[in-house]
Order: C-alpha cells, then structure tokens, then sequence
C-alpha cells in the first residue's frame, strides 16, 4: 500500500529543489553542491535527536524536484551526492556491526539488516516550470542509480499538488 504523503511529518521530508539555474535550495536555504551530502546524513542519522530533523532513518524521506530548465548535469550531480550519503551511512552502519564496509559482496542478510535501519527513500516529483503543475508519468524502476533492492510507487498528495515518484 502506498503512504499518504499529506500525513507526513514535516521534519522527517528532506526537501531538495533544483532550479533552472543549477541552483539547491535545501528545507529552505539556499545550498552548495558540495555540501548536500553532509546536510543529508546529518538530517537521515540525526545524531543529535534534532527536532527539525528524521525521527529516525526508517522515517527519514528525501524529496527531490527539479525544474523544467534544470541541467542534467544538475540533476545527475545532486542525485549521485543523495545516493552517496546513503552509501556512507550504510558502510559506517556496516563497519560498526559487522567490521567490514558495505558492498555488494557481503552476505546478503548483512545488507538486507543495514538496508532496513537506513532505507533509501528518495521522492522525485515530475519536473515543472515555474507554478506549473501536472501528474507524474510512469517511469521504470530499473531507471539510473537504482538497484534491484529499491522500487517505484507514486505518493498521492494534497489536492491540486503534484504526485510524487516515490523510491523505496
């Protein structure tokens, strides 16, 4: 079944738009590139029981939108820095339970146990123009940077928002 993303907690969406100009706004401010894996971590892990961040990594939801006008470039570097957040947070989960870094050749049943504490949830809303809104087309869950372990829903929304592709 698929959540209802209006019931939501707000501090558990981590919010990623990417404007026509190449530009992050992050939860609201404005954000570098190069510091969008620290701030995803930090938000998924919360290490310090922050109010405004995840509950916990299983509750933990990166949002992703991207603008009509968005570069691929754009669009690819910021996926890849969300994607590697995940992978740090997996290898250190991994490193500490186990002693050895995460990979696709340790036992499954290690990945299957780190991969439920921190599941990659990554919500992509179908790109727009400025306002402009419309419903997500089907798009394959064999698609760049997704593996075999994650699937495609779509979230329903609030009246007269988008839908979202939903990664879990």
């Amino acid at each position: 079944e698929e959540p209802d993303i209006t019931k939501l907690k707000k501090r558990n969406v981590f919010s990623v738009l990417v404007n026509a100009q190449d530009q992050l706004l992050v939860r609201g401010e404005p954000t570098q590139v190069e510091d969008l894996r620290e701030r995803a971590k930090t938000f998924i892990s919360n290490p310090f029981n922050a109010e405004d961040m995840a509950e916990k990594p299983t509750k933990a939801i990166i949002s992703l939108k991207n603008d009509r006008g968005t570069s691929y470039e754009a669009y690819l570097r910021v996926y890849n820095e969300l994607k590697a957040a995940y992978n740090e947070l997996w290898d250190e989960l991994s490193q500490r339970k186990y002693g050895v870094p995460y990979s696709d050749d340790m036992p499954f049943a290690y990945k299957k146990e780190i991969r439920s504490e921190i599941p990659f949830v990554l919500s992509e809303a179908e790109p727009t123009a400025f306002g402009e809104e419309e419903t997500v087309s089907p798009v394959s869950s064999t698609g760049a940077g997704q593996s075999k372990n994650n699937r495609l829903i779509s979230l329903p929304t609030a009246p007269g928002h988008s839908k979202l592709n939903h990664y879990v």
